[in-house]
């Protein structure tokens, strides 16, 4: 699928950005992961609500701050 997308459709969605960030960063040598979940409006002493959709992006791992997520999906859609 990430050879798909970077080679021949050239089009996607969070998913697609997010499997082919993960494996760039890991064949760079960066401890990276592929992550989904929702969008959630945090307030304090306030429960979760689901604001959204669900979407999926990379994590890195950097030893002196843990996990950060990285962001790489573009603004526009397709």
């Amino acid at each position: 699928m990430v050879t798909y997308f970077l080679t021949e459709h050239k089009r996607g969605v969070c998913r697609h950005f997010a499997a082919a960030a993960t494996m760039m960063f890991r064949a760079l040598g960066i401890p990276a992961r592929y992550t989904i979940g929702f969008a959630v409006d945090v307030e304090a002493n306030v429960k979760l609500e689901y604001v959204g959709d669900g979407h999926a992006w990379t994590e890195i791992y950097m030893q002196e701050y843990g996990w950060i997520p990285v962001e790489v999906t573009g603004s526009t859609m397709y």
